[in-house]
């Protein structure tokens, strides 16, 4: 029997291959079982219909050619070499000068990073963008356009701030990012984007000051920092959601979404982690409602945190359920879905820590209780994405 492999144009890119066979009917394979036809190709697959007779030798090892390439892992080998190689090549650069640093005259730093840039287009023009090593080439120029601006930042004393470094960086190599096509370049980019906004709230604030900046709920402008680095990497997030809706192949790996997504949850968590921590807690009170004073254990007190620390909390909750709703209903994402319930679940972990501080129990009951509630916060979020992703395999299903 002849052996047709189909949906081989993603396998590359990770989606699974099914096996067909000319004139051979679905094998039996239960009722609760899915069809041949509806099954991802597998070596087990492969190696039990050979065992079954229902493909010869000559079918078996084309299968598994195509499900295994034999010249697959040197491929691999030479790309990873190929990037180390890149990465150990600029670190000797930038060790380079770093330790020669005093001996080294202006114009030879300079010259040596100028012809660095150039060796580096030249090759990436020769070798072509398609190929891997054009991009790693353009890639490493992009590098070293960083190397060029601290060395003139430190040859003439410019006094600029650190934020304007990165700035001028991301800027400088934005069109080698768009062109290069290299999900690579804009995650250096996207790097970059991060350590300018970061920067430009901390500027003139040394390392030890920063840590008390970040997390003093007295501290207003940090309430900005979250919402616009959230605002920031949500916004590249959109365009590449955007890119990938209209056919940008080279955007679709999976990690492109997640990254950018986790730099966005990230900011949009701390000001509800800083609410928690920073609220009052009032105990053994009451709340009323429609006219009812309820006695409850105990409430939060918002009232005396600045509003900017509330708006902060609050866009960081409107953003988690928005990120819900789009990657559970929309675009549908286990990966960014499991970042939001973790989120949730530190959320409710900080919560439940601060309040068994506050009760001023011993070491023990808070170890017991708290070990109890995140085995319970976890399993039930696992139990939720698990469900999830059971009924996004049933939808699937039933539309094949």
């Amino acid at each position: 029997m002849d052996l047709l492999i189909l949906s081989m144009d993603g396998f590359y890119g990770g989606c699974d291959s099914v096996l067909f066979f000319k004139g051979m009917e679905p094998m039996d394979t239960g009722q609760d079982q899915p069809v041949l036809e509806q099954t991802p190709a597998s070596r087990e697959w492969v190696e039990t219909l050979f065992a079954s007779g229902h493909i010869d030798r000559t079918g078996r090892q084309a299968a598994l050619d195509i499900l295994h390439p034999r010249g697959a892992w040197q491929a691999w080998l030479s790309q990873l070499l190929l990037i180390l190689g890149a990465v150990l090549s600029l670190t000797g650069v930038i060790f380079f000068f770093a330790v020669n640093w005093q001996s080294i005259p202006a114009w030879a730093k300079f010259t040596i990073v100028e012809l660095a840039i150039a060796g580096c287009l030249v090759g990436a023009w020769r070798r072509s963008l398609e190929r891997l090593t054009g991009k790693m080439l353009l890639l490493s120029a992009g590098v070293l356009v960083g190397v060029f601006l601290a060395i003139f930042g430190q040859a003439y004393q410019t006094g600029a701030d650190s934020f304007v470094l990165f700035l001028e960086w991301a800027v400088l190599i934005l069109g080698w990012a768009i062109i290069s096509r290299f999900p690579a370049y804009w995650a250096l980019w996207v790097v970059l984007a991060n350590l300018a906004v970061w920067l430009y709230f901390f500027r003139g604030i040394d390392a030890f000051v920063a840590f008390e900046f970040i997390f003093s709920p007295t501290r207003e402008m940090t309430r900005f920092l979250f919402i616009d680095m959230a605002l920031l990497n949500g916004a590249i997030l959109a365009a590449r959601e955007w890119a990938v809706a209209r056919g940008v192949e080279w955007l679709k790996p999976n990690w492109t979404r997640i990254v950018p997504a986790f730099c966005t949850i990230l900011p949009l968590s701390l000001p509800i982690w800083t609410l928690i921590v920073a609220a009052d807690i009032d105990y053994n009170t009451t709340i009323t409602i429609l006219g009812l004073n309820i006695p409850i254990f105990a409430k939060f007190v918002i009232s005396s945190l600045p509003p900017l620390i509330i708006y902060g909390a609050v866009a960081g909750i409107l953003g988690l359920g928005l990120f819900y709703a789009c990657y559970r209903l929309k675009a549908p994402s286990l990966g960014v879905l499991t970042l939001t319930m973790l989120s949730v679940c530190l959320s409710l972990e900080v919560l439940c820590i601060r309040v068994l501080v506050e009760m001023d129990l011993d070491i023990e009951p808070i170890l017991l209780i708290g070990f109890l509630f995140t085995v319970v916060n976890f399993g039930l979020a696992v139990m939720f994405l698990r469900k999830i992703q059971l009924q996004w395999k049933g939808s699937h299903e039933s539309t094949q």
